[in-house]
């Protein structure tokens, strides 16, 4: 046998090992959309609650931006209820915590 008919074994299929599967793939596309809290300041927390309670009385529609399992979602409706005791806000009758809440929007 010359050297160039050897039987190369497994390194043929090396290449092969180097790709990385699709759940791999996803895995660190979720992992890249992972952002870290954000931090509020007073004012904006303040004007965040004013926004919120005249969305409430004027039952305007809005898009909140919250943060949830390490990534910023935005939800659109108009607030049904305001509960202080727990912190909390009803956006089309779901429960979202107040301090859950990044950003507010009027649409």
């Amino acid at each position: 046998m010359n050297k160039n008919s050897e039987d190369r074994g497994m390194m043929k299929w090396a290449p092969f090992y180097s790709v990385l599967s699709e759940k791999e793939i996803n895995d660190n596309i979720e992992d890249n959309n992972i952002v870290s809290v954000p931090e509020l300041s007073e004012d904006q927390i303040m004007e965040m609650e004013t926004n919120i309670i005249d969305a409430y009385n004027n039952k305007k529609e809005i898009t909140l931006t919250i943060f949830k399992n390490n990534k910023l979602e935005e939800v659109k409706g108009i607030i049904t209820k305001l509960d202080p005791m727990h912190k909390a806000i009803y956006l089309n009758k779901k429960m979202i915590q107040f301090n859950s809440i990044i950003e507010i929007d009027f649409l």
